[in-house]
């Protein structure tokens, strides 16, 4: 079920979010409402100062979790978390998808991007799965980030304007590369 609200209702009556999202839980309580979970906390006041750098970010992810086709999701582990790319690319009327790690270091700032695996779908090659390291080799690469940042709006600026962009172009050159060694072995 979906609630719809507008703005205006919004900062007038808070106190019913929060009766839902006590009732619910934030992540249901967001979806119900078509918004983010980071917006659904600053909605509500909530006190915030306990977040850390790697909170941030990962709200921000889940919030904006789309660039240029490419699906980001966060995936948490019992300490961290990892931040996984999907890049999709048409290839010989099939579909290869690119899955790399990027995820910011902010204590050592950088950002390391690391090509997991690919796999294929579709076209004259059906399904096929490659690894990093066996059947094609593309290097670790990283770049420098912030460390840290004075405001949330300066890292949310970062996040649209350097990461995203940065990231992408890594990503997409790695796919260009495990494109060329898998023709080049005759495996696409």
């Amino acid at each position: 079920m979906k609630i719809i609200i507008s703005e205006n209702q919004l900062k007038k009556n808070p106190k019913a979010i929060k009766a839902l999202v006590d009732e619910v839980g934030l992540d249901v309580a967001a979806d119900m409402l078509g918004m983010s979970k980071l917006k659904v906390i600053l909605v509500l006041g909530y006190d915030i100062s306990f977040l850390g750098i790697d909170d941030w970010f990962t709200l921000m992810v889940e919030d904006n979790n789309v660039y240029k086709g490419c699906e980001i999701t966060v995936d948490y582990f019992d300490v961290g978390y990892g931040v996984y790319w999907v890049y999709e690319e048409d290839i010989d009327g099939g579909k290869i998808n690119v899955i790399s790690i990027a995820k910011p270091e902010f204590d050592e700032g950088k950002v390391f991007v690391d090509n997991s695996h690919s796999f294929v779908e579709g076209g004259i090659v059906g399904f096929r799965d490659f690894n990093n390291g066996i059947e094609y080799k593309v290097e670790m690469t990283n770049y420098d980030i912030p460390s840290h940042f004075d405001s949330l709006d300066a890292m949310v600026k970062w996040y649209n304007t350097e990461y995203l962009p940065d990231t992408y172009e890594i990503i997409k050159g790695q796919a260009t590369e495990i494109i060329e060694q898998l023709k080049q072995t005759n495996k696409i």
